[in-house]
């Protein structure tokens, strides 16, 4: 897709047609202002004086028709969005694979985070359930010693 694109890329527009109409027209005044002294003066040059000029004006005028194509083609409509779009939907899906198992690999994480506070919770003096465990612990104490009595 990014080599079809690439391609389409560098054809767009008409920076290379207007770059050869450019040489063209350079070629056909270098071609004139060497021409047109052997011309005017005649002899054995003023054939090939003309005939250089002529071929020089041929390119310019193919070059110009050829410029004047590309301006009017529409770039658009050769783009190549089928492999661009493709493309595009296989990324959003491996993404939204990888986003999906990370979303999981944080529940699980975050799971495993909630229980070892719980578990350091009952473990640690300090928290709640050390606590709770300590109030349970004294409670069936008491009532352990209520029965003993009443035996």
């Amino acid at each position: 897709a990014l080599e079809a694109y690439d391609h389409w890329a560098g054809g767009v527009g008409t920076d290379s047609e207007a770059r050869e109409t450019d040489e063209a027209l350079e070629g056909m005044q270098e071609a004139a202002a060497g021409s047109f002294g052997p011309m005017l003066r005649g002899g054995k040059d003023r054939g090939t004086a003309a005939t250089a000029v002529k071929k020089a004006m041929l390119r310019c005028g193919a070059a110009l028709q050829a410029e004047f194509e590309v301006q009017g083609k529409d770039f658009m409509a050769d783009m190549p969005c089928h492999l661009l779009i493709s493309a595009g939907r296989t990324l959003v899906e491996q993404r939204t694979r990888e986003r999906e198992a990370m979303e999981r690999l944080h529940a699980v994480v975050s799971e495993i985070a909630r229980e070892l506070d719980m578990l350091q919770e009952s473990v640690d003096e300090t928290g709640v359930s050390s606590k709770r465990k300590r109030a349970a612990v004294e409670e069936f104490g008491r009532v352990s010693k209520r029965v003993k009595k009443t035996q």
